[in-house]
């Protein structure tokens, strides 16, 4: 994570959630494979102050994968959002997941 990542929240986000999602699964993606949702609720377990709303739309299967975690935890951390804006934030943070060497049927 670079010194600035701080200033850009999708950036800062997006690497948090490669970072965490390297550091649960110790980089045996198998059991995310079969099935995401333990992940991401430990994920969200883990970062303080998320909102129930996030591990709720897990469950309700709307949150099914590591870029759209991070895109619902930037909304529910954000004063507004346009909705139009939220297909570029995924994508964003999808890109930074892969730079981070995440593998793509997770993100």
């Amino acid at each position: 994570m670079g010194l600035f990542d701080f200033l850009d929240p999708v950036q800062s986000t997006g690497n948090w959630v490669a970072s965490t999602a390297k550091k649960i699964t110790r980089g045996d993606w198998g059991k995310a494979r079969n099935d995401i949702s333990p992940l991401l609720v430990q994920m969200v377990r883990t970062r303080p102050g998320t909102p129930a709303s996030v591990e709720a739309e897990i469950y309700k299967n709307e949150v099914d994968s590591l870029s759209k975690l991070g895109t619902a935890l930037l909304i529910s951390e954000a004063r507004s959002v346009n909705p139009s804006d939220i297909p570029g934030i995924q994508s964003k943070i999808s890109n930074i997941l892969k730079e981070k060497g995440i593998p793509q049927d997770l993100i």
